[in-house]
């Protein structure tokens, strides 16, 4: 979830600063829930989504494409990035 946000969010040239802004919350938590460390609960979930101009169908989407299409190797790279942090 919190990969494909991050995603969203990069693509909408925002940075994390700039996101958590959007939503009242620090760059720092941002980080936390793309790389997650925290999980994002649905009330918080939706709030992001609504920020983005996604919906909840477009996101589940994405999600599943990019399960179905990230080699592991990307999954583990951006896991390693996160805890260097």
């Amino acid at each position: 979830i919190g990969r494909t946000l991050k995603r969203l969010r990069q693509n909408q040239g925002l940075t994390g600063a700039d996101f958590g802004r959007l939503v009242n919350l620090s760059q720092q938590q941002i980080s936390r829930y793309e790389c997650g460390i925290n999980h994002i609960n649905v009330s918080m979930l939706l709030l992001l989504l609504e920020k983005l101009d996604i919906t909840v169908g477009e996101f589940n989407t994405l999600l599943i494409e990019e399960i179905n299409l990230t080699p592991i190797k990307n999954h583990v790279d951006l896991d390693i990035k996160c805890l260097q942090k």
